[in-house]
């Protein structure tokens, strides 16, 4: 894989070098009175630390007050955030080299090299364009697998090249040598870290990881009448792009305020600063350039165009003048909840959704003021009363709430609203987890030892996701996984293309995971880390069963053997882009990385929700579970 991403970045480079007067038309971008401004720069790419303060140049151009950065100098700053986010176990470190091709014309290809995996960022100020020959390799984590992933997924080592293990054991075949472990390899044998003895590896999955490269991507940012400037040997590009492209998809994102520039993590209490800088409204260039870059985000990285039958943002919006006035406009108020309004009732999508008004609105704690100037959407309306009416149902039921475990006969049922990781994974085994856990995967640990118990009755086990409305990736692996054995979880990129297929398993009981094979360590991965084939198997759904909530069911009914009881679930399956915009609002939305099934060789959303096997009608037979039990056992 590595070998043809290097080759097709060579091909790339070739093209561009071989015909430099194509991708520059003219050398206007020198034109530019360019003047430096050096800031406060605060940023924290990691939640729960102490924020580190700095200086940050910006740049503005004739005059102007849409902040730009030097490519120089913010390269560091990209490699930085790529390296605290994407630790890697053997200290390996993201770089990247800038190479300049000066054109015939005086302007300039800027070509910046990932030297690890061959990915290329070409920018092309001349006709304000960036081309990346794999924009899903250019932000990878070293040593990893997966092409595409998810911040909160855990990593997938690169310890066997696949192919070579085939064409080994071809050879193995051929001469009559002995083949056990290489045929454990090729069928997809359970690896653990890069250590075969680790015993605290939580999580493993297949070496058999499935990657498709997407296509070349060029961000057209002329489209969008941003300017990407040159001078010299230098680059200069919109600082909110930069946020845009590189930093949103880990979860952090940037505001300056005109005092200072602020970087932080999604949902971070850093972001409080910005708003110690006096309310604005904008200047009329710069909320033409806040409206074009909005469009520019929607357009690339909104994930559900398709379904919303979204060509361009900007068209979508001329359909509604109102809300194309506001959001073009220099009021910060009016941008903020137009912006809300798209979000909460056009979008709808139960991702989508504002996270801080605007520092310039001055209302740092308005968001609630700024909520009720939009009308929900239909299917949140829709999922909120179904929700809200499975919660008055439960709390009848369960006055001093519901059990996270509970027996009933031979029928356990485990309950969780949310899919919660409290935990880093080495930490399960250093200390004794509680009887009554919060945390998602201290559950299922907790579940599995109950199921398992000496004199246990259990026969059969109901997880109820019927009031789940969704949460953290792990946690959503150890649940999928204690079911099915190894859960199958997909990616699919829909912006350029790429997919990642893996499979995990969970060592919920904690003897340790090391390589299932001849030479393994000592722990193995056994069948008292699920419950698949040794239990019959049940999981409750309902309109309220959102995001991880969804994909769980999807990953059940795809594997079989699990019997879905309910009604519907509400879908959710693309992951959340936290976003900001160049006013300083701060949302979120459906992003381009869809959780997907994968079937006959392709992969499909879950968005629409999972249907169930078995229909409940009324809303109270969800919690009237001795009515359930004997439901089930009818079924036998």
């Amino acid at each position: 894989m590595k070998k043809h991403l290097v080759s097709w970045s060579c091909l790339c480079l070739a093209l561009f070098l071989a015909f430099p007067l194509a991708f520059a038309e003219t050398g206007e971008t020198a034109a530019y009175a360019i003047e430096k401004t050096t800031y406060p720069y605060l940023y924290c790419f990691e939640e729960d630390t102490e924020p580190v303060i700095g200086e940050m140049n910006l740049y503005f151009m004739d005059g102007g007050d849409v902040p730009y950065v030097a490519l120089t100098e913010f390269l560091p700053v990209l490699a930085e955030m790529y390296n605290t986010r994407l630790k890697c176990d053997d200290g390996s470190q993201i770089s990247y080299e800038l190479e300049i091709v000066r054109q015939q014309d005086s302007n300039s290809v800027f070509i910046v090299k990932r030297p690890d995996n061959g990915s290329i960022w070409f920018i092309q100020p001349g006709d304000d364009t960036m081309t990346f020959t794999n924009y899903n390799s250019f932000g990878h984590k070293p040593g990893t697998s997966a092409l595409v992933s998810v911040t909160d997924l855990p990593d997938l080592k690169q310890t066997f090249d696949y192919s070579k293990i085939v064409l080994d054991l071809m050879y193995a075949l051929k001469n009559g040598e002995d083949t056990t472990k290489l045929q454990i390899m090729a069928a997809g044998g359970i690896r653990a870290a890069e250590d075969p003895a680790a015993e605290h590896t939580l999580f493993v999955s297949s070496n058999k990881v499935y990657n498709r490269n997407g296509k070349p991507l060029t961000m057209d940012l002329g489209k969008y009448k941003i300017d990407i400037v040159s001078r010299g040997d230098e680059c200069y590009l919109p600082l909110q792009t930069m946020s845009d492209v590189f930093f949103s998809l880990q979860y952090i994102y940037y505001v300056f305020n005109g005092e200072k520039v602020i970087g932080d993590v999604y949902k971070g209490q850093l972001m409080d600063q910005a708003y110690e800088a006096k309310p604005a409204d904008m200047s009329q260039e710069y909320a033409l350039f806040n409206f074009h870059e909005l469009c520019f985000v929607m357009d690339y990285f909104y994930g559900l165009k398709t379904e919303h039958r979204i060509d361009s943002f900007s068209d979508f919006l001329m359909l509604d003048a109102a809300a194309f006035a506001q959001l073009s406009g220099t009021d910060s108020i009016a941008f903020d909840a137009a912006l809300t309004e798209i979000l909460l009732q056009f979008f709808d999508d139960g991702h989508s959704a504002i996270i801080r008004n605007s520092w310039r609105s001055g209302l740092p704690e308005g968001i609630e003021f700024i909520s009720m100037l939009a009308n929900m959407g239909y299917s949140t309306i829709t999922k909120s009363g179904i929700g809200a009416k499975l919660t008055d149902i439960k709390k009848a039921a369960y006055p001093d709430g519901i059990p996270c475990y509970e027996e009933i006969g031979d029928t356990a049922f485990v309950t969780f609203d949310s899919f919660t990781v409290n935990r880093k994974p080495e930490e399960y085994y250093e200390t004794e987890l509680p009887d009554d856990p919060q945390d998602t995967i201290e559950l299922m640990i907790h579940a599995n030892r109950m199921v398992r118990r000496e004199g246990s009755p259990v026969k059969n086990i109901v997880i109820d996701l019927s009031s789940n409305g969704g949460g953290n990736s792990d946690a959503a692996i150890a649940v999928a996984s204690w079911f099915t054995g190894e859960a199958r979880f997909s990616l699919l990129d829909t912006m350029t293309g790429a997919e990642t297929i893996t499979c995990y398993r969970t060592d919920l009981n904690l003897n340790g995971i090391a390589l299932s094979d001849p030479e393994g360590g000592s722990g193995t991965y056994d069948p008292g880390d699920t419950v698949a084939g040794q239990y019959n198997l049940y999981c409750l759904i309902s309109p309220s069963s959102f995001s991880c909530a969804n994909l769980v069911p999807a990953i059940f009914e795809q594997a079989g053997g699990i019997t879905l009881i309910g009604q519907r679930t509400g879908g959710g399956s693309n992951v959340v882009f936290p976003a900001s915009t160049a006013s300083g609002m701060l949302f979120q939305m459906s992003g381009p990385l869809q959780i997907t099934t994968y079937k006959n060789g392709s992969l499909y959303g879950v968005d629409t929700g999972v249907e169930p096997h078995i229909r409940l009608n009324k809303p109270e037979s969800f919690y009237d579970r001795e009515a359930l039990v004997e439901m089930i056992h009818n079924l036998k």
